[in-house]
This record gives structure tokens, C-alpha cells and sequence, in this order.
């Protein structure tokens, strides 16, 4: 296989997190102007995800941000718009879908068909807190041994 990288490739593309000390009185994810709706990430692995793994994809990138979230925000820390509950939301009309969506799918002009990219979705928004969590997934660890 053989692939071509995107002009700019990488300053343009590449987002780096520094860690920092975590401070005491760290503001709620939620906090803060919406920054996104959706996000686009690659899915590099050893090993090729057929579409038959899209529920369990998605649901092991929802489980690492949820376990990233604890880890830096405490345990009861809210954020609607990675896990829709745990939080108040201001109300919106009814045929408002507000759920964050977490979906693997394939490159658009992949004819092979497996799964490259994780697509999340979010119509209530995302903060840059919440942003910079969903950066910190780097390995999503399967029962068999497989990240």
C-alpha cells in the first residue's frame, strides 16, 4: 500500500496537548464557549477493523474519554456533551437531537472498506476542555490484546 500525506503534512495537521499540573479548582469540562461540533479521528492500528466493530469502536473511544474525564475532573465531573446525562443543559426545542454521536467509518474513497476514521458528532457543542480530552485517547485496549 502506498499513501499520500495531505499538503502541510505535519505542522498543519498535527495537534499537541502539553500535560500540565493539574490545578486544584479546575473549571467543570462544560464550562466555557462552545468551540466545536464535530472532530475527526484516524484510526492507526496494528490490525484492520472490518465494519462488523463499529459498536464496539465507538463504544471503547466513549469509554477511554469517560475514564479520561475522571482521571483529570474527579469522578462526578459533568460533560453533556460526551456522554449526555450528568449535566444541566439548558433547555432547547424538542426537535433539538442533543446525544454526542461516536461513529467509526471508513475513509471516504477506501474501497477496501475498513473502518479508519472515528467521526464524533456533538449538536450541543464542545468546549476546549472537552476538546482536549477526546485528544488525550491514544490507545483503546481490546480484551484479546488488540490497541
Amino acid at each position: 500500500m502506498s499513501y499520500q500525506m495531505p499538503s502541510g503534512w505535519p505542522e498543519k495537521w498535527v495537534v499537541r496537548t502539553p500535560r500540565t499540573a493539574k490545578p486544584t479548582n479546575k473549571p467543570a469540562p462544560t464550562e466555557g464557549p462552545k468551540v466545536a461540533h464535530y472532530l475527526c479521528f484516524s484510526l492507526q492500528c496494528r490490525c484492520r477493523f472490518f465494519p462488523k466493530f463499529v459498536v464496539p469502536l465507538s463504544e471503547k473511544f466513549r469509554d477511554e474519554a469517560s475514564r479520561h474525564l475522571r482521571k483529570e475532573h474527579g469522578k462526578d465531573a459533568p460533560s453533556f456533551a460526551l456522554f449526555a446525562m450528568r449535566a444541566t443543559v439548558p433547555p432547547m426545542p424538542k426537535a433539538t437531537i442533543n446525544t454526542p454521536f461516536y461513529l467509526p467509518m471508513r475513509a471516504r474513497n477506501d474501497a477496501e472498506g475498513f473502518l479508519s476514521e472515528l467521526h464524533v458528532w456533538c449538536p450541543y457543542g464542545l468546549t476546549q476542555a472537552e476538546i482536549e480530552i477526546l485528544l488525550r485517547i491514544n490507545r483503546l485496549d481490546w480484551g484479546s490484546g488488540i490497541s
